[in-house]
């Protein structure tokens, strides 16, 4: 069985922070976060793109709802992809 350890060499800490924040926060987007000041960083386009590396990783998706302004709002996922498959948990 893969370590807490090993599986959070997968993510870094900025993102972290966002799956922190989603916790709290389960209806977000990286606009709030940015704007809300709420991550260690200030830079928007960074925050988007580490969101969208969790959203690839399987960790956050997308509400399939149209929001206002364009925004994309995500949500945790049940169980990532790296947790959800039998082969990386018996690894």
């Amino acid at each position: 069985m893969k370590s807490l350890d090993a599986l959070n060499q997968n993510i870094t800490s900025i993102q972290t922070e966002i799956l922190e924040y989603i916790c709290i926060h389960p209806v977000s987007s990286a606009y709030q976060m940015y704007k809300r000041k709420a991550l260690s960083t200030t830079n928007y386009r960074f925050i988007r793109k580490n969101i969208d590396d969790l959203g690839k990783k399987g960790f956050i998706h997308r509400y399939k709802i149209e929001f206002s302004r364009k925004a994309k709002i995500w949500k945790l996922a049940t169980a990532g992809k790296e947790w959800g498959t039998r082969r990386a948990v018996n690894s």
